[in-house]
């Protein structure tokens, strides 16, 4: 069963990348592969065909260290390290700790989990898990796998939220990105919906005409997590003003000039029937873009020219009184 945990938003965050440190040659890049609380009890999972045991190997933690035994064969295993399977004590805080192999070469791996981490401690039931394929990374999973290669079952959690500028009304087309290609947009309310692993996210929001807001927040598995965004507008030199009441106003698009799409953004002063649409250079109409009647605010379309030829076109805005153009170059 899903749960939601509501936040009020505020956010900067401090990444440390687990790693390997090479002093000589390369052995393995991630040697954590899985990590688990049991009431108080610590066990974790190192999967590394490189290397073939762990002698002379030791691990720390932030409050002391510890030798392995001899005799902890590795290869291709999923092989599951506990308490017993260390010379001495060591003891790994639940709530968040500092972790550190080191090697007789002095080759280290580290992991670092816990507040103001990459990944937020597992809970009981759950594992701190290695993505093992593609782009590496530690997220929390509801469904450990000690032993075993990874899944992700388990392992994904939501962002929804609501964007909106400093007079609470709402901002659609906001861009939500994360990570190297992912992204997704406000709809017509402000409201987004991020699905990712379950580890600490930073999301940029970016818009035309409002300034870019950077937010971190920690995705929990099989959890909705809700946000909310406020962003302020970009200061206009010629209007003298950073953060103002949406007044009836066609922006230029972007990009421009665009192939094959391009974001038109507008603004809404009342609640009123809107159109807007887009004409070729000979007057004749090729697109509606919006014939809808709308909430005051800051509105945002796309205009998709996928199939039009290269060229010159017109965007044309509509609200009552007010009529404005602007004008799109389609450069295929």
């Amino acid at each position: 069963m899903k749960r939601r945990i509501c936040l009020v938003l505020s956010a900067v965050g401090l990444l440390v990348l687990p790693a390997i440190l090479n002093r000589a040659n390369p052995i393995v890049e991630w040697l954590f592969n899985e990590l688990v609380f049991d009431s108080g009890r610590w066990r974790f999972e190192i999967h590394a065909p490189q290397i073939q045991n762990l002698d002379g190997w030791y691990i720390t933690s932030r409050s002391g260290q510890a030798y392995f035994k001899n005799g902890i064969q590795l290869g291709s295993a999923y092989r599951v390290i506990t308490p017993e399977s260390l010379l001495s004590a060591l003891t790994i805080n639940p709530l968040g700790d500092s972790l550190t192999f080191h090697s007789p070469q002095s080759h280290r791996s580290w992991l670092y989990f816990g507040p103001g981490e990459m990944v937020a401690a597992p809970r009981i039931g759950q594992s701190l898990s290695l993505r093992e394929f593609g782009t590496q990374f530690y997220y929390l999973d509801n469904t450990p796998t000690l032993g075993q290669p990874n899944d992700a079952l388990n392992a994904f959690g939501t962002v929804q939220g609501h964007v909106s500028d400093s007079l609470g009304l709402p901002i659609s087309g906001v861009m939500v990105s994360w990570g190297e290609m992912s992204h997704a947009y406000s709809d017509s309310a402000g409201n987004f919906s991020v699905t990712e692993y379950a580890r600490r996210l930073s999301l940029n929001f970016t818009h035309s005409i409002f300034a870019t807001r950077y937010v971190t927040v920690q995705v929990w598995p099989e959890t909705t997590v809700v946000i909310g965004v406020t962003m302020d507008r970009i200061v206009d030199v010629q209007e003298g003003h950073s953060t103002s009441p949406p007044a009836f106003r066609l922006h230029v698009n972007y990009p421009n000039p665009f192939n094959p799409s391009t974001l038109i953004d507008y603004e809404l002063a009342v609640r009123i029937w809107v159109t807007l649409k887009v004409y070729d250079v000979s007057g004749r109409q090729v697109a509606v873009l919006v014939d809808d009647l709308q909430e005051r605010g800051y509105k945002t379309v796309k205009f998709d020219a996928t199939h039009f030829a290269s060229g010159v076109y017109f965007c044309r805005m509509e609200a009552g009184g007010f009529v404005d153009s602007k004008k799109l170059l389609l450069l295929k």
